[in-house]
């Protein structure tokens, strides 16, 4: 079946349907949820933890996770993962919408194209957990420790609020529910790992065709 067919059949108005006609703007590449994890993967790459030093003194010992350590989906072997690394461990995802249909984003025209806009359709919410991993007991305390800090550091909330450059610069939310330190048969193989159970809050947006409306009025003298 004929692309043009299968599209006719659709009931209503497609959004982005504009007079004159023009293109569509092209399908994204990354959906929100995967603009959310890699912009919150970037932000934990740059944190400077601190893990305890030698025994009987107060020096503490400075490192990083490189972003390439960290995972925002399972990696395909975590036997042989570099620590210390973070990988995401994926949860299920709802999509919460309003009534009606999709709301125009205020500011939204022309910023991402010429005669374009933003429509917001949805906010997309998944529970899912954050799996930390370090080779050593002080190394994944001070990666905890810092991820911690890190999300309770807001002055408005107990949100962590993270603009996307990638996603039409929307703002998604992450907050910690629950964390738990889990040693169990790898801890005697230097495989050290924590877990946060975390929420991500993210607007699904869509770049529209929009034509702009100029009102106006004549005036006929009787």
């Amino acid at each position: 079946m004929a692309i043009e067919d299968l599209a006719a059949q659709i009931v209503g108005e497609q959004f982005g349907h504009v007079f004159p006609p023009r293109p569509r703007p092209p399908l994204p590449d990354v959906g929100p949820r995967t603009a959310a994890l890699r912009t919150f993967a970037k932000f934990l790459s740059t944190f400077i933890f601190r893990r305890t030093g030698p025994e009987h003194t107060s020096q503490t010992i400075a490192f990083q996770v490189p972003v390439e350590h960290i995972f925002i989906e399972q990696p395909d072997n975590v036997e042989s993962l570099a620590y210390p690394s973070i990988v995401v461990v994926p949860g299920r995802g709802e999509y919460i919408t309003g009534l009606g249909g999709a709301v125009i984003e205020d500011g939204s025209f022309n910023r991402f194209g010429q005669g374009t806009a933003l429509a917001m359709i949805a906010e997309y919410v998944e529970d899912f957990t954050l799996e930390v991993w370090g080779a050593k007991r002080a190394e994944r305390r001070a990666i905890m420790a810092g991820i911690e800090t890190a999300m309770f550091n807001s002055d408005e909330s107990y949100r962590l609020r993270i603009q996307m450059p990638d996603y039409f610069d929307a703002v998604a939310s992450f907050w910690i529910n629950e964390s738990e330190v889990i040693d169990d048969a790898d801890t005697a193989k230097n495989r050290r790992r924590g877990h946060f159970y975390m929420t991500l809050d993210v607007p699904v947006v869509q770049l529209i065709s929009v034509t702009e409306v100029r009102p106006y009025a004549y005036v006929i003298d009787p």
